[in-house]
């Protein structure tokens, strides 16, 4: 390698770390939102009276229904 070996191999291993980075941190990034949508989930689970099955909120009726 005519003397710069060092150089081409310490080139190849940042290459190595800057690729094993970029494939491993979206993979990580994803078990993280999952698990976080999962404890979201799991809270607004146990909770009483979602909004979602609650008609007596304001403003969840249609637009022109009189109470």
């Amino acid at each position: 390698m005519g003397g710069y070996a060092f150089n081409v191999w310490t080139v190849y291993l940042l290459f190595a770390i800057f690729l094993s980075v970029n494939l491993m941190s979206p993979i990580r990034k994803r078990k993280q939102i999952m698990r976080d949508l999962r404890r979201r989930m799991a809270m607004s689970g146990s909770s009483t009276g979602s909004p979602e099955t609650s008609n007596d909120l304001p403003g969840s009726g249609t637009m022109g229904e009189t109470q």
